[in-house]
């Protein structure tokens, strides 16, 4: 693993008003970039999604988050992928609307 990425989780909870007051937290993780295949861009881009990469983690530092920070740029997790014999999982991600830049504050 060559790169790092920022998984960003999204928790919501209720405070003493009862209102949903949404948290996010970042994590660190290592990652090797990898492009997305032709056959991945054309299906993808059938069930309407635009990818724009693909993520490997170690599967163990995976816990589901739905957007990643990556070269300052944030992108939603559209799908993993996880071949049994190995130790990693793939994120697949896109550019999606509605998902900021990363130049906000967290």
């Amino acid at each position: 693993m060559d790169d790092v990425v920022e998984l960003i989780s999204e928790t919501s909870e209720v405070d003493e008003d009862f209102n949903a007051v949404g948290r996010t937290e970042a994590r660190r993780v290592f990652c090797r970039v990898r492009s997305v295949s032709r056959a991945e861009f054309y299906a993808a881009g059938q069930a309407g999604l635009s990818p724009s990469l693909v993520l490997e983690v170690f599967y163990g530092e995976y816990n589901g988050e739905r957007i990643a920070l990556f070269h300052g740029k944030e992108y939603a997790v559209y799908r993993t992928y996880r071949d049994i014999e190995s130790d990693t999982i793939e994120l697949y991600l896109e550019d999606k609307v509605g998902v900021t830049d990363g130049s906000t504050d967290r």
